[in-house]
């Protein structure tokens, strides 16, 4: 499911135009976006919780050639689900 498909659910279960649902989508976009930057966490109750991981330099080896080099320590995102999503998955798969 991509942005624009988001977009067009929420304008039908909202009873709202296309645009104003793609500006709502892209609003929320941006403030999770704005709160990682400042190293918040992003907790929706029911979903997860999405936050900034950091990984340490490691050695890593290019399979192609064999060349070892220093990969430099980074920011990554991870989403830790709730389990009421877990559950809801695992529900839906044994039916």
């Amino acid at each position: 499911m991509n942005r624009n498909l988001v977009a067009r659910k929420l304008a039908e279960k909202m009873s709202m135009s296309l645009v104003d649902s793609r500006v709502c989508v892209d609003t929320v976009v941006s403030i999770m976006v704005e709160g990682l930057l400042t190293d918040e966490k992003v907790t929706f109750h029911g979903f997860g919780r999405i936050f900034l991981l950091s990984q340490r330099p490691r050695a890593v080896r290019n399979p192609q050639t064999g060349e070892s080099m220093m990969f430099e320590s980074r920011d990554t995102i991870r989403l830790k689900p709730s389990r009421e999503l877990i559950d809801k998955i695992n529900k839906r798969k044994r039916k």
